[in-house]
């Protein structure tokens, strides 16, 4: 008989487990002794055997499916959850104000105040009062007539 050599993965193992307790059942009657390690084990006393060793890798089977659908479930809600997100932090910014330091505790960064020194103000200031009489001004002024169009 020659020793075939197998892929190790865990699937790999997992499925040849599978695939001789599928055997020993289809194969073997339950009287039909096999020699396991040195050890005389009739068909049932085997397919316990392998049932045993299944437990761990059918549990990571049964596992990764929990966790496929868990993912599959988030991703459905995901768009819910962001929904939420947004209001809340609308309600929250509007009770305690875009600019309170409070918002830190929500896990949100307050805007900051703007940051304008004495002479941009004053410099703000002027040119206000520089455009206001622009304004005033062209008020003022009389609308002059277009000029006359030249007809050929």
């Amino acid at each position: 008989m020659t020793k075939q050599s197998h892929n190790k993965s865990p699937a790999s193992i997992a499925r040849m487990l599978h695939a001789f307790k599928a055997g020993i059942l289809v194969v073997f009657q339950p009287s039909k002794v096999l020699d396991l390690a040195g050890q005389p084990t009739d068909q049932p006393d085997a397919v316990k055997e392998i049932d045993t060793a299944l437990v761990s890798f059918d549990r990571v089977a049964d596992l990764r499916k929990q966790l496929a659908q868990a993912i599959l479930d988030r991703e459905a809600a995901l768009a819910g959850a962001e929904s939420l997100l947004a209001a809340l932090e609308a309600a929250v910014v509007a009770a305690v104000g875009a600019r309170s330091p409070k918002l830190v505790e929500f896990g949100l960064k307050p805007r900051a105040e703007p940051q304008r020194t004495a002479a941009e103000k004053a410099e703000a200031a002027k040119k206000a009062v520089a455009t206001r009489k622009e304004h005033e001004a062209a008020l003022q002024a009389k609308p002059q007539s277009p000029p006359p169009s030249s007809t050929k």
